[in-house]
């Protein structure tokens, strides 16, 4: 007879753990909840193993601050939205390590040139939110620092310099190397509106201010600071995508404004002439001719240009300036000095206004969005090179250019530009560890005190039974509150305060969570250990802890799975609570991307891709565990596979 071979331990974990595992699993896919739980568990278990080994250093600490996500818009919609009509501007950000023509140096003048191009092309009218250029590993040659220098050339034809600059290095030591960003205040404004001027051919209409040069200066001057205003809206480096429309009816006559003035001012040289009944010094022609000026304007309103009116009333002024010499000299009654006075006032004050304010025509510019394709250019020049550098590409690390669009990624940015796809794709495995830390725990501790409590009884009994009525009487949630604020407040900042702050969370919710658990354990146990075969067993001599480990554990086990199962989203959706609540701490967890979300008010309530999201993988997850808990229940309960 052969000897019998002595069971390993990998024999007994076969034995004891893995055929039987191998049993549940096959009952579970047996059902249709099962096997819909199985399919959606293993993929959330398949993209947290993927998120957590891919996740970068640092990810957790910097995803909440704006400049790790600097290339990225503000709280835009996923790029699919244009498959439904939307109307976008694309994102982009391209880099370039080489320049995209060989190298120019022009040894007569000693200018080094490097020049790097870019398009971008804009297919429907909406402005792109921003956009910017940066120089990266700028490094000085021969001393010689750079001068770097972008330009544009639009869909219409218009060539601008958007920025010019001369770098500064404090160190010209050739290992030294700087960086330049764009900066939309120092836009060359001026250049690109005289080019749309030139190309548009947009003056002031000389039927509408006529010849005298000063107004026309001024005239220019105004409707040249009314288009950079208009163009400069949504912001200055925008201004680029913009094209003037109806340039013909952008200047109009305020004709309608003009009379109320001038009937008051004739009326004031009546009221002169009314007052004069001796006149040694003859100032009434004066008078008369100054009125009968003022009338003509008046008369032929709908005629004059802008010139004629300046110079008609510089003329009227002129006359004033003379009869109140004379009247002085004469010793008039001081009510004409006063009158003559107070009309020569008022016009002066009125040719002032309309140099200042060119009160006589409007300026209101029209501008849409031009479409089609921007080419950039960026030339990066160094002047008094004398020799030709081995390698002048190493003088450049790369140069990035950068458009934050109107749409961005798979599902779109929040408020600090955060990819959400990223946030979420990188909270699985914080969802999942936080939901099975919790929930095996707790389980755990719950079936060890519940079958303790119900195989001892007695004292041990008593005290663990009064530490659940504790437990069960303390407000959970208020608790959760105070103490998450107080850890948030007295926690030092650093790298691990998140860390800290969520195992708080999961070891208030294992506290808290295990009792319930306990109690239906116990009331197995009590039952379990008034079977015959544990009387035998004990009467065989079996220990205490066999019993409970090959007697009641098992049986209590299955139980112990469904609740463990049931409670993982529990966990997951208290944790997300809580951050939505404002119990924030600091790592990309769902909840904390709702959490973002509510704090953003009316802006984040209004983006539907950050809200839903996150909503619909903390309810895809729930679901997962809910499933899977009613296929474990009906292996518990085999009556409930006939309901």
């Amino acid at each position: 007879m052969a000897a019998t071979r002595e069971l390993t331990f990998k024999d007994k974990l076969v034995l004891r753990v893995v055929n039987p595992l191998k049993g549940v699993l096959k009952e579970i896919w047996g059902m249709t909840t099962g096997k819909i739980a199985l399919l959606l568990l293993s993929i959330l278990i398949a993209v947290s193993v993927s998120a957590a080994s891919t996740m970068p250093p640092g990810f957790l600490d910097s995803w909440q601050s704006a400049s790790f996500w600097e290339d990225n818009p503000v709280i835009v919609p996923p790029d699919w939205v244009k498959y439904f009509g939307a109307k976008v501007a694309p994102s982009i950000v391209e880099e370039k390590s080489k320049p995209d023509v060989t190298p120019q140096w022009d040894p007569s003048t000693g200018i080094l040139t490097l020049t790097y191009r870019f398009e971008y092309t804009l297919t429907d009218p909406v402005f792109p939110q921003d956009y910017y250029f940066a120089v990266y590993g700028i490094k000085s040659y021969d001393n010689i620092t750079p001068i770097i220098t972008i330009s544009v050339e639009r869909p219409d034809g218009i060539t601008s310099v958007l920025w010019q600059e001369n770098i500064f290095i404090n160190n010209t030591n050739a290992d030294v190397t700087s960086i330049y960003k764009t900066d939309p205040k120092k836009i060359k404004m001026d250049d690109l509106v005289s080019e749309i001027f030139a190309k548009y051919n947009i003056t002031v209409p000389p039927n509408i201010i006529g010849e005298n040069y000063m107004i026309q200066a001024i005239s220019s001057s105004l409707l040249r600071d009314r288009v950079v205003s208009k163009i400069s809206q949504p912001s200055t480096a925008l201004s680029i995508f913009q094209k003037p429309v109806n340039v013909e009816n952008w200047v109009t006559v305020l004709r309608s404004e003009q009379r109320p003035v001038l009937e008051e001012i004739n009326n004031l040289l009546k009221n002169i002439r009314g007052s004069i009944s001796n006149d040694p010094a003859n100032i009434l022609p004066l008078i008369n001719n100054a009125i009968s000026n003022v009338t003509f304007l008046i008369n032929n309103l709908d005629k004059i240009t802008f010139s004629d009116l300046y110079e008609t009333l510089q003329n009227v002024s002129t006359l004033l300036n003379n009869a109140y010499k004379l009247a002085m000299s004469e010793n008039y009654p001081s009510v004409v000095v006063t009158n003559i006075n107070d009309a020569k006032s008022r016009i002066d004050k009125y040719l002032d206004s309309l140099k200042v304010t060119v009160s006589f025509i409007g300026i209101s510019p029209e501008f849409e969005i031009l479409t089609g394709a921007y080419r950039f250019e960026v030339n990066i020049t160094y002047p008094g090179v004398r020799t030709y550098p081995s390698n002048p590409q190493s003088l450049i690390s790369y140069v990035k250019f950068t458009v934050k669009g109107s749409v961005k990624g798979t599902l779109g940015t929040i408020n600090n530009g955060a990819d959400l796809a990223t946030l979420l794709y990188y909270g699985f495995p914080i969802a999942l560890l936080i939901g099975l830390i919790a929930s095996v725990s707790s389980t755990l501790i719950g079936v060890i005190a519940g079958i303790i409590s119900g195989y001892y009884g007695g004292w041990i009994d008593e005290v663990i039974q009064r530490i659940i009525d504790i437990l069960n009487n303390i407000p959970f949630l208020p608790l959760m509150i105070i103490i998450g604020t107080a850890a948030m407040k007295v926690l030092p900042p650093g790298t691990q305060k998140s860390f800290y702050i969520i195992m708080l969370y999961v070891a208030i919710l294992i506290i808290f969570s295990w009792a319930g658990l306990a109690i239906v354990v116990r009331s197995m146990t009590l039952s379990i250990k008034e079977e015959p075969y544990i009387e035998a067993a004990k009467a065989m001599g079996a220990s205490n802890t066999r019993i409970i480990f090959y007697h009641i554990f098992p049986q209590v086990m299955m139980y112990a799975v469904a609740t463990l199962v049931y409670n993982v989203p529990s966990a997951i959706l208290t944790e997300a609570g809580l951050s939505v609540l404002g119990l924030r701490h600091g790592w990309p967890t769902w909840g904390a991307v709702l959490a973002e979300a509510r704090a953003a008010g009316p802006v984040g309530y209004a983006a539907w891709w950050w809200i839903l999201p996150p909503g619909l993988l903390l309810s895809l997850t729930s679901l997962t565990f809910v499933l899977l808990g009613l296929a474990v229940e009906k292996i518990v309960e085999p009556r409930l596979r006939t309901l």
